[in-house]
């Protein structure tokens, strides 16, 4: 049981995939028969630009249900060309191509609700966390991933998967929830919404299984074969939440000091280099400030995830 594609095993209401699809796919059954082969991805890698296009040619399904909402879809397929080849996008252009009507699902959370819960899970922490995680946000964020995709990816286990989202839960746990828990819930909902019983094409008053492909991101697979046989109320993660300007006064004093922190990081690099010339000391003076800036965030951010939240 430890590879990704066996990780079914753990859901009476899974089967075995069909051989030949990919290893990270797992595949759910209602109760009416209906199948979700569900494709766990890495974000924008050319694996699971494959893996996705494989799985929805070999199964020709009914709807593909994507890691998206209506928000996310208008960032990635916009003006921002990072996310101009991805999964979903690949996701989307492959269901156009089955034969007869492949309907596209939005799967995900909306991202204004994602965002306001996030805020809300923030405000929880004390005033002295919620100043340094603004301070090092990104540096924050990259750490509670990075761990997860270089092991898993490598190990490609359900067991080394599961241990590595138990660090993030350990490390942030109001985080983890909003960014998986409660997404794992919203989108085991529209996997369910979407493996619904269809009207037979050429036998008139009968009913036929449907054949559902999601593609998601690979965390969120423990999450949904978890969820697959509970009772569900996507109405509880949907609520948002008022905001106190404590979060956001404290946002604003965060940001005045990154931005002395700047200032002399500046400060000292052009005194470091004054008696330098030319490329030189362009070379230096950015060096020096690159390590000075990135740095403390670097610091900052072990400090954060090391504190008990």
């Amino acid at each position: 049981m430890d590879r990704i594609s066996n990780a079914g095993r753990l859901n009476k209401l899974t089967v075995a995939p069909p051989p030949g699809l990919p290893d990270r796919l797992v595949v759910l059954q209602a109760e009416d028969g209906s199948l979700v082969y569900l494709v766990g991805t890495w974000h924008f890698t050319k694996e699971s630009i494959d893996d996705v296009v494989k799985t929805i040619q070999a199964v020709q399904p009914d709807k593909v249900v994507v890691e998206l909402c209506t928000d996310a879809l208008k960032l990635r397929f916009g003006k921002v060309q990072i996310f101009k080849q991805n999964e979903m996008k690949v996701a989307i252009a492959e269901a156009r191509k089955v034969p007869g009507t492949c309907e596209v699902c939005l799967g995900d959370l909306p991202l204004h609700i994602i965002r306001n819960h996030f805020r809300a899970a923030v405000e929880e922490l004390s005033t002295w966390d919620i100043f340094l995680f603004y301070l090092a946000t990104r540096t924050i964020v990259k750490k509670l991933y990075s761990t997860k995709k270089s092991h898993v990816d490598r190990q490609k286990t359900w067991n080394a998967l599961v241990e590595e989202q138990q660090i993030w839960r350990e490390r942030f746990p109001g985080g983890y929830k909003v960014i998986m828990e409660e997404r794992d819930v919203y989108l085991t909902h529209s996997l369910k919404m979407a493996a619904q019983a269809l009207p037979h094409p050429k036998e008139t008053g009968r009913m036929k299984p449907a054949v559902v492909v999601g593609v998601v991101g690979l965390g969120h697979l423990p999450g949904i074969v978890d969820n697959w046989n509970k009772e569900l109320d996507p109405e509880a993660v949907t609520k948002t939440y008022l905001i106190s300007d404590r979060l956001r006064n404290i946002k604003c004093v965060a940001l005045l000091v990154k931005m002395t922190f700047i200032g002399t990081f500046v400060y000292v690099s052009y005194k470091v280099t004054h008696s330098l010339f030319g490329a030189k000391r362009l070379v230096v003076f950015l060096s020096l400030l690159g390590l000075g800036y990135y740095g403390t965030k670097e610091v900052l951010g072990e400090y954060w995830l090391s504190r008990k939240h």
